[in-house]
């Protein structure tokens, strides 16, 4: 008996040792670490299940049906996880490319030093307008994400009461920003800066992430409010707390989590809708966003200016 255990322990690395070797033998050295690290996760899978070990996570009366859902949740939940972790994870090795472009090349594929560069490094440390933009983003990030958690909070307990009236359409119009495409939004946002003097200026490049950000605020403080007890607000009430002091003390620890995450959903979109700071902001006053993708950022102009000459 001590002795099968002792081969079941030491499945994942002859599992990973196998798949390496053949891996190397086949393909190269990017294959044989692929064929370790898959090796190893095979190996330690079956001795997992040869050792029903994946009963001790489960209470001793579930069913074998019971048993099965409660892993296979957490295997669709680590899918969706590795789903939409994984383009991160592959754009992260692309940042050491000794290229100017990003993209696996060859000698990155067969582990050659010379594939591999801190120059993107150097030139976003050492360029004046990568410096420039990152003093923007640290000017408009905070001023732009208090505005969208404050107005988006106030909107969804003012929308989470029953006797508004129009409660649906104004929430349609509310999340309006994250359901329209972002080339309309830019344009439209593009259009109304310029009549009211707003175009290139800080305070617009801070109002349009601000109202990007509101509806991921207010979905998520809407959802925290659904098991909310309204009896809590009207016992402050009763003794005496006036509607503000009500809400610091009773509302807001209660709704705190659902802020911070709207929160952090804002901040979010912020870093990708770069086309936002490209149409709303002068170049010397782009954050990061507008910064980074210059490409992208020349291809949407050549959308953009069609609709220009049609308004003008």
């Amino acid at each position: 008996m001590a002795k099968r255990s002792t081969i079941s322990k030491s499945a994942p690395w002859i599992g990973a040792a196998v798949l390496a070797v053949l891996g190397l033998v086949t393909a190269g050295p990017a294959y044989a670490i692929l064929g370790a690290l898959s090796g190893f996760v095979i190996g330690w899978l079956v001795f997992w299940i040869a050792e029903r070990r994946y009963r001790d996570a489960v209470p001793s009366y579930y069913t074998a049906g019971q048993t099965l859902w409660h892993y296979a949740f957490r295997v669709i939940c680590g899918g969706i996880f590795v789903f939409l972790i994984t383009p991160i994870l592959v754009v992260m090795p692309l940042s050491f490319n000794a290229e100017d472009f990003f993209t696996f090349t060859p000698e990155m594929l067969a582990f050659d030093p010379e594939g591999y560069s801190l120059k993107h490094y150097r030139d976003f440390f050492s360029n004046s307008d990568w410096q420039n933009a990152v003093r923007n983003s640290i000017q408009i990030a905070p001023m732009a994400t208090l505005l969208s958690v404050s107005f988006g909070t106030l909107a969804a307990i003012g929308l989470s009461q029953p006797h508004v009236p129009f409660r649906r359409a104004i929430m349609a119009i509310l999340i309006s920003p994250m359901i329209v495409p972002l080339i309309i939004s830019a344009a439209g946002m593009y259009f109304f800066y310029s009549r009211i003097g707003l175009q290139g200026t800080y305070l617009g490049v801070v109002l349009a992430h601000a109202a990007l950000g509101i509806p991921f605020v207010i979905i998520t403080v809407t959802a925290t409010l659904v098991g909310f007890d309204n009896s809590l607000t009207r016992a402050a009430a009763n003794m005496g707390a006036s509607p503000v002091r009500t809400f610091f003390k009773v509302q807001m620890p209660l709704i705190l989590p659902g802020v911070i995450s709207g929160g952090f959903l804002r901040s979010s979109p912020r870093l990708t809708k770069w086309l936002w700071c490209f149409l709303s902001a002068l170049p010397v006053r782009r954050p990061c966003p507008g910064k980074c993708s210059p490409a992208c950022a020349s291809r949407s102009a050549r959308q953009f200016l069609p609709l220009r000459r049609c308004w003008s």
